[in-house]
């Protein structure tokens, strides 16, 4: 089998390369190639293959092009070293290239909670490819004024802030800092993501929401695992017989920080969810200054004003430890 093998060196702590080291005895069957430059390695084993890439001095157009070498090397698989964001990316510039390739998950990131991640770093000793299944999983595809931005397979976020490494700690940086700058600065979420023109549309019919001016506003596609039979989840436990389902929550406090959410605790924290299927199309409009958008934990400029969501089923391929992907079945909750 061919490998190829995508390294975050950046993502997280920086354990990358040294659960790299660890792979080399689990791949010793199989060919592999890595690539020059910032995913890959200067110094791979002898055995390995080493591709060269078109250098540029954007991230993501760097993953691209290491991702494309690899797929033209005729790579039967992919394996990510690194966190949620970075197999998000992976995946994106694989759909976009027209492939469905499955992808291995090794979590060394921030937080490492996607549908990709399926092994951690100190599982890799217990590694072998041929045990593994394949499973297809669905995202939620992020466009603006209707143009694709990124595939959200854990999530997408609307807010000026997200879940990143500074000095050790998980904090939450500024979407706007590492965007324009490249810098890691550490803020306090802003609650005010929404305008007092703030609207929700679903298949062009304006939706009615009690909640004008969400603090944060979160789109997720849905499993049936994840909800079967759950009451307290509301109306997200009808996903559990919907043939694909993604979910539009929108919440008067933040959700994703660092620390603890303001409300939930001492007092009651809101919530609203609308429930999608593939057929449909939600947009959001009126978003402030402050309403970016971090898909995966990537956080993403938002050049424009109409933001849509569109669940896509079955679009890649995931590689999880065989038995890992039944479903339940029936419905508890309707």
């Amino acid at each position: 089998m061919k490998i190829g093998l995508i390294i975050g060196s950046a993502s997280g702590k920086g354990y990358a390369p040294e659960a790299m080291i660890s792979l080399v005895p689990r791949l010793q069957s199989h060919d592999v190639a890595i690539c020059a430059g910032p995913f890959g390695c200067d110094s791979p084993p002898s055995s390995w293959s080493r591709l060269s890439t078109e250098a540029s001095a954007s991230y993501v157009e760097n993953l691209r092009s290491s991702v494309a070498s690899l797929l033209d090397w005729g790579s039967d698989m992919l394996i990510c070293i690194g966190g949620d964001g970075l197999a998000s990316y992976v995946l994106d510039a694989i759909i976009s290239r027209g492939k469905k390739l499955p992808l291995l998950g090794i979590g060394s990131g921030t937080i490492n909670v996607g549908p990709i991640i399926a092994f951690r770093t100190e599982d890799i000793p217990m590694l072998d490819i041929s045990k593994l299944s394949v499973k297809t999983i669905d995202a939620v595809e992020v466009s603006v004024d209707g143009k694709h931005l990124a595939y959200a397979l854990n999530d997408a976020i609307i807010g000026n802030s997200f879940l990143g490494m500074l000095e050790g700690r998980v904090v939450n940086l500024s979407a706007k800092a590492l965007l324009d700058y490249g810098r890691k600065l550490e803020i306090e979420p802003s609650p005010h993501i929404a305008r007092k023109d703030f609207c929700i549309s679903k298949n062009g019919l304006r939706i009615e929401n009690s909640m004008q001016k969400p603090a944060q506003i979160i789109v997720s596609p849905l499993k049936k695992r994840e909800f079967f039979g759950r009451a307290i989840a509301g109306v997200l436990c009808n996903a559990s017989y919907m043939d694909g389902a993604a979910a539009l929550g929108l919440f008067d406090t933040v959700i994703v920080r660092a620390a603890m959410p303001l409300r939930g605790f001492e007092n009651m924290a809101l919530s609203e969810h609308l429930l999608f299927e593939p057929k449909d199309l939600v947009e959001i409009e009126g978003l402030s200054r402050d309403g970016d958008i971090v898909v995966d934990g990537n956080p993403y400029h938002r050049e424009g004003e109409v933001v849509s969501f569109k669940l896509r089923l079955d679009i890649a391929e995931v590689l999880v430890p065989r038995g890992h992907n039944s479903e339940p079945e029936g419905v508890l909750c309707q």
